[in-house]
C-alpha cells in the first residue's frame, strides 16, 4: 500500500472498499459452498436447502462483520483478540450451546 500510495495509483478510500468487498464475498459464499457439499453426504431433505445455504450466508456475513467492527474499535492486537473470544462466547452462549 506504502509503494501505491507513494506512486500516487489510488485513493486509500478506493483501496478499502475494494478489499472489503472482495473479503466479504469470500467469508459469505466459502460457508455455503462448504455446506453444500456436507449436506448431500449426511442425507438431509432436499427442501429445506435454500434455508439451510442462507442461514450459512447470514453467519458468515454476520461473523465478518463483526470482526470489521472489533478490529476497527479496538486498537490493539491482544484487546481485539480478547474482545472477539469474549463476543464470541456471549453469542454462543445465547444460542444455547
Amino acid at each position: 500500500l506504502k509503494k501505491e500510495r507513494a506512486a500516487g495509483l489510488y485513493n486509500v478510500s478506493a483501496f478499502f472498499l475494494a478489499r472489503t468487498i472482495v473479503d466479504t464475498v469470500t467469508a459469505c459464499f466459502v460457508a455455503p459452498l462448504s455446506a453444500l457439499v456436507y449436506y448431500f453426504a449426511v442425507g438431509l431433505r432436499p427442501s429445506s436447502l435454500l434455508l439451510h445455504l442462507l442461514a450459512h450466508l447470514v453467519n458468515g456475513l454476520v461473523a465478518h462483520s463483526s470482526g470489521l467492527l472489533i478490529g476497527a474499535s479496538v486498537h490493539t492486537l491482544k484487546k481485539a483478540a480478547t474482545t472477539q473470544t469474549i463476543s464470541m462466547l456471549l453469542t454462543m452462549i445465547a444460542s444455547g450451546y
